[in-house]
């Protein structure tokens, strides 16, 4: 895990030059994608598609549609490899919350940085879930709801703790192609958000695409 750990800390940390974010954001995305799961409980699961959102003014990258700048008192995102429950306020109101989802952070709330990993789909040998929304209720299913309510308070790097019923681990590298494109997001409603509807900031391996290589004559 010290791989992907390092990837997000040196983001973190102001460690990147501006310049290169985008690029370490594909590096990041394709060792999250081939090198790393997603452990719940005792499920095993593959990432299949992420999303970045991230806002950093010493990286001229101030997303709008980050929950950081969406929503005021969303700290959370200012914190680093710790688990963002979307919405989350309770343990008794969370199951009938609508638009849920659920991030590994990539924050430094000290450098004025905010952002979140949205898991999109993950996928097990026997079991795909597609959707931020559906990922949180098997998560809410296999671990529970009070469960959920500990993770989305916790801090010090709970998403990587080996110790932890939810966390993100090396494994075995599969070669598989990284596609990015535009994040699935509603129209913009903001002036400010026309800039960043269209950014490829949305990670995925897509299975049914066949890549074909020409050989060359």
């Amino acid at each position: 895990m010290m791989e992907l750990r390092n990837k997000l800390l040196q983001i973190a940390a102001l460690s990147v030059e501006p310049d290169s974010l985008p690029e370490a954001f594909d590096k990041t995305a394709v060792c999250l994608l081939n090198r790393c799961r997603l452990v719940i409980g005792k499920e095993v699961f593959r990432l299949q598609e992420v999303e970045f959102y991230f806002s950093s003014e010493h990286y001229g990258h101030v997303d709008p549609y980050s929950h950081s700048n969406l929503f005021r008192n969303c700290v959370r995102q200012g914190e680093f490899a710790v688990w963002y429950f979307h919405r989350f306020k309770s343990a008794a109101t969370y199951p009938r919350q609508k638009f849920r989802g659920l991030d590994l952070t990539i924050g430094n709330k000290d450098n004025d940085v905010f952002g979140g990993i949205l898991l999109r789909t993950i996928q097990s040998e026997s079991l795909t879930i597609d959707g931020p929304g559906k990922i949180v209720s098997h998560l809410e299913t296999v671990l529970g709801v009070t469960e959920i309510e500990r993770l989305a308070a916790a801090s010090g790097e709970t998403g990587f703790h080996p110790m932890e019923p939810l966390k993100i681990e090396a494994t075995e590298s599969r070669n598989l192609t990284v596609f990015k494109s535009r994040r699935v997001l509603p129209k913009p409603n903001r002036p400010e958000k026309n800039a960043w509807f269209d950014k490829k900031l949305r990670y995925y391996i897509d299975t049914e695409i066949e890549v074909v290589q020409n050989d060359k004559e």
